[in-house]
């Protein structure tokens, strides 16, 4: 399914409404974004959902009004953020897997979930800095839950980055056993942090918060 620049919205309903995809399937959304609202979700097996944005004009990316967020609890599907233009999360978003292949970044002005892997391949990912504002939550305890096919040379968190974590870490130097957090200001400095889990606690509700706002 493709919809051209000109397209702003997939879904706007006003009761429910289930988007279904397979395996195999690919959604290509070019030039806008995705609104839901009442209970309308996106429920994907294995399928990809591309937002691709080459223009100023809003919607700038992901805007989802539902209580659940957009994506059902079920869903299985890698979501990417692609573009030349500034995106941006809107809403209480939760996806299952998050590529960020957008060389101009990607701004999250509300809270954004992602529940197994977060791909930071190319841009930014912009939060609001200060105490209590909304992170990027990454809430797959794996240790390789974060990764990126330019080693974080192009893509980092520039603000707040939240993990969870239940793998215990060892006092002897050991990269299997170290939460990596991606975390830099803009393209002046990367600065990424390791944090091993220090008990044998494997709580998976823990989160550990690292905020960048040098």
């Amino acid at each position: 399914m493709a919809l051209k620049a000109n397209a702003q919205q997939l879904v706007r309903a006003s009761g429910n409404v289930q988007i279904v995809t397979t395996a195999g399937t690919k959604t290509v959304i070019d030039g806008g974004g995705i609104t839901f609202i009442g209970t309308s979700k996106w429920t994907g097996t294995a399928d990809e959902i591309h937002l691709i944005k080459t223009s100023a004009t809003d919607p700038e990316g992901w805007l989802d009004s539902t209580a659940a967020g957009a994506m059902d609890a079920a869903s299985t599907g890698n979501v990417f953020f692609r573009g030349t233009n500034r995106q941006s999360f809107y809403g209480l978003t939760r996806v299952y897997d998050l590529t960020i292949r957008n060389t101009i970044g990607d701004t999250l002005l509300s809270s954004c979930e992602v529940r197994n892997n977060l791909k930071l391949d190319t841009g930014f990912i912009f939060t609001l800095s200060g105490y209590g504002n909304d992170s990027l939550l990454v809430s797959n305890p794996a240790i390789a839950a974060i990764s990126s096919t330019s080693s974080y040379s192009k893509s980092w968190v520039n603000g707040r980055l939240s993990r969870t974590g239940n793998v215990v870490g060892s006092q002897i130097p050991n990269p299997a056993v170290y939460y990596l957090f991606p975390v830099g200001k803009t393209d002046s400095l990367y600065a990424p942090v390791k944090l091993a889990k220090a008990d044998a606690t494997t709580n998976t509700d823990g989160r550990i918060l690292v905020c960048r706002t040098i």
